[in-house]
């Protein structure tokens, strides 16, 4: 009669850690789901920056070639003027070289102004695709060490089942 009552309890306590073993690999299922999401949301953040750094790199691109530019008009300039200067009769040259330094100049303030906007757009870009990187990470990292608990749990659950299986 002992044994039979020690059997019905024993078989209690291993319903008991049954049920709490399938909570844990229940909850350890759900934690890698969303480790996973995280993990393709942190992805999804770093790609983010690097199209950003490479839009960055164009735009600078686009802004040394600007320069560039800038710099053959203003030795044309500089040439014109030379040319105006040895030719005082040509009442055009002066004109044309006016024209020329009005419409640089506007050329320049138009490029100035659109890589300004340009820049401080991919900028703000960068700062939000970093800040998602970073978002991300912790919450991995966070992910990643509610797993390691929950892993630690279903192995106490798993030694529990093992031990309760030995007495038996």
């Amino acid at each position: 009669m002992l044994f039979r009552s020690q059997r019905t309890q024993l078989a209690a306590e291993l319903e008991t850690v049954g049920a709490r073993r399938q909570q844990a690999e229940e909850a350890l299922g759900a934690r890698s789901a969303q480790r996973e999401e995280l993990s393709r949301r942190a992805y999804t953040a770093r790609a983010a920056g690097e199209r950003i750094g490479y839009r960055i790199e164009s735009v600078q691109q686009s802004r040394a070639r600007v320069v560039q530019r800038s710099e053959q008009s203003r030795r044309l300039i500089e040439t014109l003027r030379g040319q105006a200067q040895a030719d005082h009769e040509d009442p055009e040259a002066a004109a044309r070289i006016a024209a020329l330094e009005a419409e640089l100049e506007a050329l320049q303030r138009d490029r100035d102004a659109e890589l300004a906007r340009l820049l401080a757009e991919l900028e703000g870009e960068h700062a939000s695709a970093g800040e998602a990187i970073e978002t991300s990470e912790r919450a991995v990292a966070a992910a990643l060490e509610a797993r390691r608990g929950a892993d630690r749990v279903a192995e106490s659950a798993r030694g529990a089942i093992r031990e309760a299986e030995r007495g038996a």
